[in-house]
């Protein structure tokens, strides 16, 4: 009996085991796209001892650990956020895996991802400015959902206008470039278009955004008066008519001359839409300056920046920039001055000659 009661107490010392209990709780079990999922788990001894332990996401073609760690404890009592913003729509097992000197557990929850279309245009709403004929514009299309869609659209709007592709597939986090191009309406307007993503599942995601196009004419007219007023200080009289339907900022440079040679005098003028103006300008030069021409700069029909030019040279004549540098270097010099000089001297005596005293000798002879 004595041998008995020995042989039990020895069983029952060896079959004692540190006993183990554990849970996990998902704070929801089918989520979103974009969605966060709190998961709460514990493991705990009733003695410390030495664990390792694995949280993982495993669905169809997925499997991303979420936790791994090794500890010497009795207790392990962690929570753990769950983003589903990169991960495909499915059906997946949370399984919670730990190991210990006395073996491995695994304990699963299920967690259903549900498809969510997204479509995410490059912008909801935007202005197009139409200076030419056929006008461009390129918009991005991404696909931020969980799932592949097969992207359409819809127009709404009386415009005459191309989109390219008509149709297309985007996979998840896939993206696309759409070209629009529109002809020329004659007056401003707006469109609305709506992307469709449509997935296998018959779910679909509309995306509505207003195309707003303004419409650009400009219409620009520039005069330079002839008279240039040169007293003390300089002024010229600009006429300009802006015709068109934008405010218009015309650039004009003054060009003119000195003894330091050609300059450039630069000053610009705001009109408004469907303005004509009238405006003196003190130009700020030497008072013994000589203007030589007039530019202006303004953006045309095709929103181009077009330059006009009026010439109002030296008692009427053109001569080009380089000339005139040439004459202001040459004045610069006083050796050189003194050559031209007495090149001019020579100049208007043979034209003396030429013209007045070699006719009245001609005219003593007959």
């Amino acid at each position: 009996m004595k041998k008995l009661f020995g042989l039990l107490t020895i069983f029952l010392m060896v079959g004692i085991t540190n006993a183990v209990s554990y849970d996990m709780i998902l704070s929801k079990s089918t989520a979103t796209a974009y969605d966060n999922v709190q998961i709460d788990y514990t493991i705990s001894f009733d003695e410390s001892q030495s664990v390792s332990y694995t949280l993982t996401l495993l669905g169809e073609g997925y499997n991303e650990t979420l936790e791994s760690q090794s500890a010497i404890t009795y207790l392990i009592d962690n929570a753990k956020i769950l983003s589903t913003s990169n991960i495909p729509a499915g059906n997946y097992n949370i399984t919670l895996s730990f190991t210990t000197s006395e073996g491995s557990t695994n304990y699963r929850k299920q967690l259903t991802i549900s498809p969510t279309p997204m479509l995410l245009p490059s912008t909801r709403t935007f202005t197009l400015i139409c200076f030419k004929n056929i006008t461009n514009e390129d918009i991005l299309v991404r696909n931020s959902g969980n799932v592949p869609l097969d992207v359409s659209w819809e127009l709404k709007g009386n415009v005459d206008i191309t989109i390219s592709p008509t149709q297309f597939n985007l996979p998840r986090n896939g993206e696309r470039t759409i070209n629009i191009s529109l002809v020329k309406p004659v007056s401003n307007r707006n469109f609305n278009l709506t992307f469709i993503g449509t997935n296998s599942g018959g779910l679909n995601e509309r995306v509505d955004f207003v195309v707003d196009f303004a419409v650009v004419i400009p219409n620009v007219k520039v005069f330079f008066e002839t008279e240039i007023i040169q007293n003390n200080y300089t002024i010229m009289n600009v006429n300009l008519s802006n015709m068109g339907n934008i405010r218009q900022n015309i650039s004009i440079t003054v060009s003119y001359f000195t003894m330091e040679g050609v300059q450039d005098y630069v000053f610009a003028k705001d009109v408004s839409a469907m303005t004509n103006t009238s405006f003196s300008q003190n130009i700020d030069i030497p008072k013994d300056s000589k203007i030589l021409a007039a530019y202006a700069m303004y953006i045309d029909n095709d929103g181009e920046e077009q330059l006009i030019k009026y010439d109002y040279g030296i008692f009427g004549i053109v001569l080009p920039s380089s000339v005139l540098n040439a004459f202001a270097t040459i004045w610069s010099n006083s050796t050189y001055r003194g050559l031209f000089i007495a090149f001019i001297g020579v100049v208007i005596i043979y034209l003396i000659y030429t013209f007045y005293l070699k006719k009245k000798i001609f005219r003593k002879k007959h």
